[in-house]
């Protein structure tokens, strides 16, 4: 949590795409900036979304050591940079899509009811 840059990583194979790892909703409670390795698809848009930190191919390894190597510069001058934090995160607060669940749930007893 006290890390200057978190981690997410989704490998790009088939089936990856509509894909949410779980550690995603961790890293995004802690409100770090978060370097995701993620090919296009619902994690890609997520991250975007939230504006949850920079995202990248996780194949390319040469635009991740490019981008590695200038934030490490960056450090060693003391230059971290400031990112505002997420985005519209609160929605994937386990509370919070609990309360969706159980609304869901409520609307599928009552229509089956009849109500």
């Amino acid at each position: 949590a006290a890390s200057h840059l978190l981690l997410c990583l989704l490998d790009d194979t088939p089936g990856a795409p509509p894909i949410y790892p779980a550690k995603i909703f961790e890293l995004m409670a802690l409100g770090r900036p978060c370097l995701t390795l993620a090919p296009e698809g619902s994690l890609a848009e997520l991250v975007r979304a939230t504006r949850l930190g920079d995202l990248l191919p996780p194949r390319d390894e040469g635009r991740i050591a490019e981008y590695l190597a200038r934030l490490l510069a960056d450090f060693r001058e003391g230059r971290v940079p400031a990112q505002a934090p997420p985005v519209g995160i609160e929605r994937y607060d386990r509370k919070a899509l609990a309360g969706e669940f159980a609304e869901v749930f409520r609307r599928a007893m009552s229509w089956a009811r009849g109500s």
